[in-house]
């Protein structure tokens, strides 16, 4: 007697969306969100990538020596996860110092067990307004009126600062 035993593998795949996060120019650090349920297994693994202006590895956990070899090296240094994210199941990224080419699409994936939770978090870095255009102006003339003032008063110095008395007779005298 000859018996099958047929296993099905379900693998399930869920992606969350798209979120967008804003960045100023100068900032220490970044949150890229991204959570999935609490108490994961203890196999699950965690990639962030971006696919602009190539594919790379970001960020991957577990960090093995394979997966450090891969990650990029713009990003080595500069990123971090909570230590506890398989007991809240917080595995949003955080990127230091970020930078103006740090800008554009990541990709969170999860991979628990046969579940793959992918999430998609859209960094946007906004420079600062340099000086306006009406304050350097406004600057310009305030020094220029300074200028004007000074050489005026270097002028008229005999006028405005006590020093030689001019030879007027006094009226009572003689």
């Amino acid at each position: 007697m000859i018996q099958t035993v047929s296993a099905h593998f379900v693998l399930y795949f869920l992606s969350v969306g798209q979120q967008e996060v804003e960045v100023t120019e100068g900032s220490d650090s970044v949150v890229l969100p991204c959570r999935t349920s609490a108490d994961l297994p203890e196999g699950t693994s965690v990639e962030w990538t971006r696919s602009e202006p190539r594919s790379m590895f970001i960020y991957v956990f577990p960090n093995t020596s394979k997966h450090y070899a891969q990650q990029e090296r713009d990003y080595c240094g500069r990123t971090k996860m909570s230590k506890d994210f398989l007991r809240t199941g917080d595995v949003s990224l955080t990127l230091m110092y970020p930078r103006d080419g740090d800008g554009g699409r990541y990709v969170c994936t999860v991979h628990r067990d046969q579940d793959v939770l992918r999430d998609t978090v859209v960094l946007k870095y906004v420079k600062k307004e340099p000086f306006p255009s009406w304050a350097s102006t406004l600057l310009v003339l305030l020094v220029l009126v300074l200028i004007v003032c000074a050489g005026l008063l270097y002028h008229f110095e005999g006028y405005f600062l006590p020093g030689e008395s001019l030879n007027v007779p006094d009226p009572e005298c003689c």
